[in-house]
């Protein structure tokens, strides 16, 4: 297949990593550039082979890696192969067209003149690498929806380890001081070393894994941020990558020395940050360029909708059949799978999924809190009942009734707190917000509600440092009605919530206007179909005895 160098050139101008470059420098590059075609099946290049060539897909899909759910999938207009950029660069994964594919192959040589003459491009082709190894080592299946595909993954730079490291050296230069001053005095020294030792390397550990659990990833159809600390929270914020409005670069001085940033892209339902990432201008750029090829997937989506519903209209084509929804998943119901919906059931629901219903709940310490006396007032009754069984001990009726009547009562106190706490619901239904508080039993009923076109702002705070080691906080809904606003404290994972409003308040205005849009094509349609029959010729009248046609 023979390609010119202005079509080679279309090709390559909108990719990020060329887009800075002058049309003379553009089209000296595209006549560097060899037309490889292949087969669908066929291997591009196989995993730990030499990287000799940087590959621009022209046309065709090619596979990067086993083709299981987690394999990456590089379309028209990306490329792979940026380990050409290296030296002694070799792939890390194999390639294989999923279906015939031209690639424009730019040699290696090519590429690292290129680069060094360019650092915007070095930064962008380091930014791919990295992605590529941390695609291989982490396997995102588990987070992707149907034909879902990973295309950049970032993480958090070591500087921002390292800006931490000082607080627990400092706390080890304590312990090492207390050692010392110990000494002099003639007292031992090592407890304290080894306990301020012991604390240092643990909060050292902390750190380390905070930082290595934090991820950033951009697929074709989303953008998340997913950051978590141990097993004690976890927190992902996402948006649709169609929804984004701008994305943002911050870096202050010594970022810039460093080639670190935070890049934030911003929606109308918030923001979704990526802290501290490696060569966030060319993150930026990557994420500018999946931003646009996704609006203009649905630009594309909506004229081809617009057309067919010309030709419907014109009688050109009939309407097409109603898509049937995929059929639902049998449930599994294995013995493990059932035994762990029963426990499940057991435990108390912090959070509840009904459909498009989600209810949320108080923090779990919020429950341990009310619970605490009743639990404890029980444990306390058993424990009195075994030491009363012991030899020597006084025991009769009267005490045995009387540790049975408090352990009762403090059940009964422990339950209507249980059930204080699993009353007061904060519930997200597809068109409103709802707060409600019940006391137990006959007690009062206090409900607010809020559609979700009336919000106005959403924001939410963890107030202080247990708060963000516990991911707890409030949630604050400023409405435009005469609700007032509504507030909803200590549920678990504020972050989550805030951005769980803002994507249902999106989604609401998203689905109100394609039934505008709808409902616009449908009239559309009825005219067009009107000036059809007006337009149409009409036929002359039979003539009597004459055959019919």
């Amino acid at each position: 297949m023979s390609i010119s160098t202005t079509e080679m050139m279309a090709v390559l101008q909108p990719l990020h990593v060329f887009r800075l470059l002058k049309p003379p420098a553009l089209q000296a590059l595209a006549a560097l550039c060899e037309v490889h075609e292949f087969a669908a099946g066929e291997v591009v290049v196989a995993a730990g082979t030499a990287a000799n060539f940087l590959y621009i897909v022209a046309s065709g899909r090619v596979a990067i890696g086993a083709s299981n759910a987690g394999a990456q999938v590089i379309s028209e207009n990306d490329y792979f192969g940026a380990q050409a950029a290296l030296p002694n660069g070799r792939h890390p994964a194999a390639a294989t067209p999923l279906e015939p594919t031209v690639l424009l192959a730019l040699p290696a040589p090519a590429l690292q003149k290129l680069q060094r003459e360019h650092p915007s491009i070095k930064d962008a082709l380091l930014v791919k690498r990295r992605s590529a190894a941390l695609l291989q080592r982490r396997r995102y299946a588990a987070w992707l929806r149907d034909n879902e595909n990973v295309l950049l993954i970032c993480r958090t730079h070591w500087a921002w380890l390292l800006a931490r490291i000082w607080q627990p050296g400092l706390l080890l230069l304590a312990a090492l001081g207390a050692a010392w001053l110990l000494q002099r005095l003639a007292i031992d020294g090592w407890p304290a070393l080894l306990l301020g030792s012991a604390l240092a390397l643990l909060w050292l550990l902390l750190l380390y894994v905070d930082w290595l659990d934090d991820s950033y990833v951009v697929t074709d159809k989303r953008i998340i941020s997913d950051q978590r600390l141990l097993l004690l929270y976890r927190t992902r914020t996402e948006a649709p990558l169609q929804r984004v409005r701008s994305v943002d670069l911050e870096q202050g001085f010594i970022e810039q020395l460093l080639n670190v940033g935070d890049v934030s892209a911003r929606t109308l339902a918030g923001i979704v940050h990526f802290p501290n990432v490696h060569a966030p201008q060319a993150v930026r750029e990557i994420i500018n360029e999946l931003v646009q090829r996704a609006q203009s997937a649905q630009r594309k989506a909506h004229q081809q909708s617009l057309v067919q519903s010309v030709r419907v209209g014109i009688g050109w084509q009939t309407e097409p059949p109603a898509e049937t929804p995929p059929a639902k998943p049998k449930p599994d119901t294995s013995l493990l799978r059932s035994a762990g919906a029963f426990l499940g059931r057991l435990l108390p629901a912090f959070t509840e999924y009904a459909g498009n219903t989600i209810i949320w709940r108080k923090h779990p310490l919020v429950l341990l809190s009310r619970t605490a006396p009743g639990l404890l007032g029980m444990l306390l009754c058993a424990l009195l009942a075994l030491l009363f069984r012991q030899p020597g001990m006084p025991a009769g009726a009267f005490i045995n009734g009387s540790l049975l009547l408090l352990a009762l009562a403090a059940f009964c106190l422990a339950w209507y707190y249980y059930a204080d706490w699993h009353n007061d619901t904060y519930t997200l239904t597809p068109d409103r917000l709802i707060d409600m508080e019940k006391k137990p039993l006959l007690g009062s009923l206090i409900q607010r509600s809020a559609p979700l076109e009336n919000l106005v702002n959403v924001q939410y705070s963890r107030p202080g440092f247990w708060a963000s080691i516990f991911n707890y906080g409030s949630v604050t809904i400023e409405t435009g009605g005469e609700t007032g606003d509504l507030d909803f404290k200590m549920v678990m994972d504020p972050l989550l919530v805030q951005q769980t409003i803002l994507n249902r308040m999106e989604l609401r205005q998203e689905q109100q206007q394609a039934a505008e849009r709808e409902r616009r094509r449908a009239e559309m349609v009825d005219w067009l179909k009107a000036y059809a029959q007006v337009t149409q010729p009409a036929l002359p009248p039979a003539q009597p005895g004459a055959p019919a046609s």
